[in-house]
């Protein structure tokens, strides 16, 4: 059970991580191309709203990190 749990949480945290940084890379090639085209001025009415939703997400998937590594150290301290 206890390796589920882990491997659970550390499949959550993978997904999880991926589609931030997809989702980064996302928006940096829309900011490219819109810069190409001079329609900076929409991406930047909106970038205050992106930042702030993906600097919130960053921070939950930043203690979730943490949660799965005390959960991991835990469990492996106790089968010494």
């Amino acid at each position: 059970m206890n390796d589920d749990i882990r491997s659970y949480l550390f499949k959550l945290i993978s997904w999880l991580s991926k589609y931030l940084f997809l989702r980064l890379f996302g928006i940096s090639i829309i900011y490219i191309i819109l810069f190409a085209f001079g329609l900076v001025s929409v991406l930047d009415s909106l970038l205050p709203v992106i930042i702030e939703r993906i600097w919130r997400l960053g921070v939950i998937l930043f203690c979730l990190i943490a949660t799965v590594m005390i959960v991991d150290s835990f469990f492996n301290s106790n089968k010494q």
